[in-house]
């Protein structure tokens, strides 16, 4: 199972359902970005729901992966949440900015051989 916390247009998870997943479940509060969304997974025939919903009152405890795109201020408060209420062992992917006070299990850049592109930081949660 998929989730994307704070997923505006939900691209990570259109793009992860490529590779299978039973669910694939978006949270976002914009009523725009939802609609957007859901005319979308319609259009494409997906299976991607989203949620109109702030995140920090979702249930994530199923998870298996999530994925943040955030302001640190707000990925540091998610993570928190993560770490409290997320299953054992599930994997939290992070693109652009590493949380301020976790190491990361793995790091590594979108495009590998390009300075420029972006950096992936993942992290377990304990």
């Amino acid at each position: 199972m998929v989730y994307e916390l704070g997923c505006a247009t939900a691209d990570f998870l259109f793009w992860a359902e490529k590779y299978g997943p039973k669910k694939l479940i978006g949270y976002e509060i914009s009523p725009l970005h939802v609609f957007l969304v859901k005319i979308k997974a319609k259009i494409l025939n997906s299976k991607v729901e989203i949620v109109w919903k702030d995140f920090f009152e979702a249930d994530i405890s199923e998870a298996d992966y999530i994925y943040l795109f955030l302001v640190r201020e707000v990925q540091d408060r998610a993570w928190q949440k993560i770490s409290k209420e997320g299953k054992k062992g599930a994997l939290v992917i992070i693109l652009s900015e590493p949380l301020s006070n976790e190491k990361p299990y793995k790091v590594f850049r979108t495009q590998p051989n390009k300075k420029e592109s972006s950096m992936v930081y993942v992290y377990r949660v304990k």
